[in-house]
């Protein structure tokens, strides 16, 4: 099960208005920033056999300072609401 709560973890990440590399860019985040996972989605293309993937999954995000936007699963750890 998936928490509701990551931590940045790449030095800096762009956040999207969709859940896709060519859509605007909304804001930036860095290293350490503490997020709030609002949704998931899973771009098509689907899982193969026993792989991950094809697609990198995103989700929306919350920033402290009120931004939200689409961010790769690859920049940020999950952690449960007690690291958080």
């Amino acid at each position: 099960m998936k928490s509701f709560y990551g931590i940045i973890t790449a030095n800096v990440v762009d956040l999207h208005k969709t859940p896709d590399f060519h859509s605007e860019r909304v804001t930036q985040s860095i290293f350490g920033t503490p997020i709030q996972i609002l949704q998931s989605n899973i771009q098509p293309g689907g899982e193969p056999p026993g792989g991950k993937p094809l697609n990198p999954l995103w989700h929306l995000v919350k920033l402290p300072d009120g931004y939200t936007g689409w961010l790769q699963e690859q920049h940020f750890l999950h952690c449960n609401i007690e690291k958080f």
